[in-house]
């Protein structure tokens, strides 16, 4: 018996013609859909990091300031000394008292830019300085250089910074200081706003002498080295009416008794004993 063969089937040339252009129609279909469904898909690909900053010398490359005055509406709180380091090149490197924070700044047309957002360490602060400073910085102030003394300004705030070779510590014996701030169980607290003016302290001939806005403080102290001895300090007992400034003399009170140690950066002097008990202030000569 004869194998059986396959049927063989013929299109005319009608049919053939017809049956090419029904698959190009397909592929053109599938075509635009794979394209539609192409364009549609979000893109995955990782976005570019900003760019960064050409390290170039600056006209404050190599310095280092320390800021003298900070006026304005907007005050910096705690009354903290900011530092701001300048490296060989275009980085910055800027302290408000708690944590260091790094960066590069361009200061092409007049403004002071600080690249965004700034390597930190991560100390908690709790007077909220660290905020403020990062506040004013992306303002993007203005700034100006005469020879040592560094201003920088945005519509609110006035910063003027000098240069650490300038900024001489001053002495401890002599000069009036201004309390900007106590210091209670190691955090800075600002003043109480209806304390005006600020209390006055003053070291004298193993003496201090103090005004506190409501009593007069005085009593032994004797500086050694980096300590403060203060003997039992006296006040002139008048009832503080205000509740800010009860606080505020009860503090100081409680600041100059027994060992303290004390720091003096430029214009600014710190006492505080190992409870964490003291306060800040500053002079403006």
């Amino acid at each position: 018996m004869p194998a059986p063969t396959r049927p063989h089937y013929t299109l005319s040339f009608a049919n053939r013609t017809a049956f090419g252009v029904a698959v190009a129609a397909v592929a053109a279909t599938i075509a635009i859909v794979v394209s539609s469904v192409a364009a549609a898909a979000p893109s995955t690909a990782p976005a570019k990091p900003a760019k960064p900053a050409p390290a170039v010398k600056t006209a404050l490359s190599g310095r280092t300031f320390i800021s003298d005055t900070v006026s304005g509406n907007n005050p910096l709180p705690g009354g903290a000394s900011i530092t701001m380091r300048f490296g060989s090149t275009n980085q910055i490197s800027i302290n408000s008292g708690c944590n260091t924070m790094r960066s590069t700044v361009d200061l092409a047309k007049n403004h002071f830019t600080v690249a965004q957002p700034m390597a930190s360490t991560k100390n908690f602060c709790p007077t909220g300085a660290d905020q403020w400073l990062t506040a004013f910085l992306t303002s993007k102030p203005v700034w100006r250089l005469s020879d040592a003394d560094l201003v920088l300004a945005n519509r609110d705030v006035r910063m003027r910074l000098v240069d650490r070779k300038e900024a001489a510590d001053r002495p401890l014996v002599g000069t009036q200081w201004s309390v900007t701030a106590l210091i209670q169980k190691g955090a800075v607290v600002d003043l109480p706003t209806t304390v005006t003016p600020a209390p006055t302290v003053r070291f004298s001939d193993f003496q201090v002498n103090a005004n506190t806005g409501c009593n007069g403080l005085t009593g032994p102290a004797v500086p050694v080295t980096s300590m403060i001895v203060f003997g039992p300090v006296f006040s002139s007992g008048r009832v503080c009416k205000d509740a800010g400034r009860r606080r505020v003399d009860a503090g100081l009170v409680a600041a100059m008794n027994g060992l303290q140690t004390y720091v003096i950066d430029g214009k600014k002097l710190t006492v505080v004993n190992t409870s964490g008990v003291g306060f800040i202030a500053r002079t403006d000569r």
